[in-house]
C-alpha cells in the first residue's frame, strides 16, 4: 500500500490488488460476555458455538452507512471468524447492542432497513491517504488539513481547563478492538463542583432563563436541544453534553446573575446569613469536599508524561 501511494504521488504507475473491493474487516476477540451473549449460542450445537476468546470479525461502516432506525453510537456488527473473504456478504452479521441480524454491502447506495454499507479495503486507503494530521500543522502556519502538502511542523499546544479522569481500564478490551463508540460508558470522570462554572454561574442563570422564556419547552426551542435535556439541566440532574451544553451557557450568559449567592455544589439559593456561605446545605458541602478529595487522589496516582 506505501509502495502505491509513494509511486501515484511521483506520478508513476500501480496496479493495485483486486481484493481492494473486498469489506474492509478486523479480527476482533470474544473476551466478554456481552460480545458472546447476542450470538445465539444456545441454539447451536456446541462445535459449531463461538468459544470464549474465540476470533470474531467485525466490519468497519461506512459513513452514514447505519441501517434506517439504529444508534449510530450503539451499533457494532460481528460474526464467527472466516478466512473465506467470498463468504463475507453472505453472512448473518448481529449487532452486539440489540442482538438483531443485519446483511451488508460495500455499495455506494444504501441496502435497505436490513443491510449496513461497509468500507471496503479500497475506501479505508483512499480515507488514509488524505487522513489529516492533527498534531501538526502546514507550511503556512494552519493545521494540517486533507488538502495539506509539504514539511509539516509542530503544532504549539496551550493548556485549557484541568479534567481528572481515571485509568481507563474498563472494558480495556473492548476499547482496542473498536467496540465502544460512545466514552461515555467506559470514561471515569471525577469533576470539582467549584472548578466548574456550570453549576455556580450558568445553572441559576439558566434557571432564571426558564421563567422568562416562558418555560421548559420555549427555552428549549430556543437553545435548539431537546425539552428533555434542559429538564435534566435545570434540576441538576444530569449535565448537557458538549453542544447542548455550549448552546445554553451562551443564553444563559446573555441575561445577569440573579440577585443572591448560588450553592457552589448545585447552583440553588444560599440561604445562609452567614458571611462567605457558599452552599446551600450540608450535603452540598460534603459533596463538593468528596469530588475534590477524589480528584486529589486521582492526582497524585497519575503520573506526568
Amino acid at each position: 500500500i506505501w509502495t502505491g501511494l509513494v509511486r501515484e504521488a511521483l506520478g508513476r504507475s500501480f496496479a493495485w490488488p483486486a481484493w481492494l473491493a473486498r469489506p474492509a474487516m478486523s479480527q476482533i476477540t470474544a473476551s466478554s460476555p456481552q460480545v458472546l451473549r447476542p450470538l445465539d449460542q444456545d441454539q447451536r450445537p456446541y462445535a459449531d458455538a463461538v468459544k470464549p476468546f474465540n476470533f470474531l470479525a467485525s466490519p468497519h461502516l461506512a459513513p452514514l452507512g447505519h441501517p434506517a432506525g439504529v444508534d449510530a453510537q450503539r451499533f457494532h456488527l460481528i460474526a464467527p471468524y472466516t478466512k473465506d473473504a467470498r463468504q463475507w456478504t453472505k453472512l448473518r452479521w448481529t449487532d452486539v447492542y440489540s442482538g438483531e441480524a443485519f446483511r451488508i454491502t460495500t455499495g455506494t447506495g444504501a441496502g435497505g432497513d436490513r443491510t449496513a454499507r461497509v468500507q471496503s479495503y479500497g475506501d479505508v486507503i483512499a480515507r488514509y491517504r488524505v487522513h489529516p494530521e492533527a498534531k501538526s500543522l502546514g507550511p503556512d502556519g494552519a493545521p494540517c488539513g486533507k488538502r495539506t502538502v509539504g514539511l509539516l511542523r509542530r503544532r504549539p499546544v496551550r493548556l485549557g481547563n484541568l479534567v481528572h479522569i481515571g485509568k481507563e481500564t474498563n472494558r480495556l478490551e473492548e476499547v482496542e478492538q473498536g467496540l465502544v463508540h460512545d466514552w461515555d460508558e467506559v470514561q471515569l470522570v471525577f469533576r470539582e463542583p467549584t472548578a466548574d462554572p456550570w453549576v455556580p454561574e450558568v445553572l441559576p442563570r439558566l434557571r432564571l432563563l426558564v421563567t422568562e422564556a416562558g418555560g421548559v419547552a420555549k427555552l428549549a426551542e430556543r437553545a435548539g436541544v431537546s425539552v428533555r435535556t434542559v429538564q435534566r439541566a435545570v434540576a441538576a440532574s444530569a449535565r448537557p453534553r458538549q453542544a447542548a451544553r455550549a448552546a445554553l451557557t451562551e443564553l444563559a450568559e446573555a441575561i445577569p446573575p440573579p440577585d443572591g449567592r448560588a450553592c457552589r455544589a448545585c447552583g440553588a439559593p444560599v440561604r445562609s446569613n452567614q458571611p462567605g456561605a457558599r452552599y446551600c446545605s450540608a450535603r452540598c458541602r460534603e459533596q463538593a469536599k468528596y469530588g475534590r478529595r477524589k480528584a486529589v487522589t486521582v492526582n497524585a496516582l497519575t503520573p506526568p508524561d
